[in-house]
C-alpha cells in the first residue's frame, strides 16, 4: 500500500552488522488516500483497525487518539478516512519539528460506528477495553 521510488531515494548507508560490506539504498515510503482508490468502505475500516491496534488509545467515553512517531502522513491518511467517516473534532498535534523523533498526536470524537470498531479491536487484541489509566 506504501508509495515508493528509489529514484527519489538519497540516502545510502553502510549496514551496522557489516561495517565493510556494501552500502544499501534506503527508501522513503508514504501512504495517501490514493491507495483506497477502487476500494469500498470494508478496505477504510481494516486499515483503520490495524492502525488502532498499533497507534491507537481511548480516553473517555467517545474520546480516542492516535500517537506516532516520525509518520505524519499516516497520521493525515488516517486524519482523512476518520472526517470521511464522520468522527468530530478531529486536530493533529505535532511536537517541535527540530526534535528527533518529531512526534504525532491526532485526537477525535468517534463516529458510532468507529467507537464499536475500535472498541471490538481493544477487546480482540487485549481481551478487554484499551483506555487510558
Amino acid at each position: 500500500m506504501y508509495q515508493y521510488s528509489f529514484d527519489n531515494s538519497h540516502t545510502m548507508v553502510k549496514p551496522h552488522k557489516y561495517p565493510n560490506g556494501p552500502y544499501v539504498r534506503m527508501v522513503e515510503a508514504f501512504i495517501s488516500i490514493d491507495v483506497f482508490k477502487g476500494q469500498d468502505k470494508t478496505a477504510k475500516l481494516s486499515y483503520l483497525a490495524g492502525a488502532y491496534a498499533r497507534y491507537g488509545h481511548h480516553f473517555d467515553d467517545n474520546n480516542f487518539a492516535f500517537r506516532t512517531a516520525n509518520a505524519g502522513h499516516k497520521i493525515s491518511l488516517i486524519a482523512e478516512l476518520l472526517k470521511e467517516l464522520d468522527c468530530k473534532d478531529v486536530t493533529h498535534e505535532k511536537s517541535d519539528p527540530n526534535l528527533m523523533p518529531m512526534t504525532h498526536t491526532l485526537k477525535f470524537t468517534a463516529s458510532t460506528e468507529i467507537k464499536k470498531l475500535f472498541e471490538s479491536v481493544s477487546k480482540e487484541i487485549n481481551g478487554r477495553d484499551r483506555r487510558e489509566i
